[in-house]
């Protein structure tokens, strides 16, 4: 059996439906369907399945790193294990832009200078030659 099967089925007996419905309803005023609380069951499965993966590989590294510095290894997977795949999983979920400059450059007086002001653009155009 596939290992995706797998891990649909157990997650089929792990999740109850009820408290997922409570928790959509405590914020949605519309009725909800059955399939819909069983896609989120589904999802929320997969995802735990998947943050659990995360978590081990950053807490075998977290023990290796451990045992060069001569540390005892640690036994329990943690509470920072976990917090780390999160950020994990979040992070390279987004498109986030690393340019140099900002998405939307502000500029402190706005685009237009009064005319009181007085200043002068740089002249770009012309090119020194040493």
């Amino acid at each position: 059996m596939s290992e995706e099967k797998r891990t649909s089925e157990e997650i089929k007996d792990v999740i109850p439906l009820n408290p997922l419905r409570k928790l959509i309803q405590s914020c949605c005023p519309y009725p909800i369907s059955q399939v819909g609380i069983v896609k989120l069951r589904e999802f929320l499965g997969e995802l735990t399945v998947q943050v659990a993966q995360n978590a081990i590989t950053e807490f075998e590294k977290l023990n290796e790193n451990r045992e060069k510095q001569g540390l005892r290894c640690l036994s329990r997977l943690n509470k920072w294990a976990i917090n780390l795949s999160i950020q994990n999983i979040i992070n390279h979920s987004q498109n986030i832009d690393l340019g140099v400059q900002p998405k939307r450059i502000v500029y402190p007086g706005g685009t237009e200078m009064s005319e009181d002001k007085k200043a002068a653009m740089p002249d770009n155009t012309k090119v020194e030659v040493e």
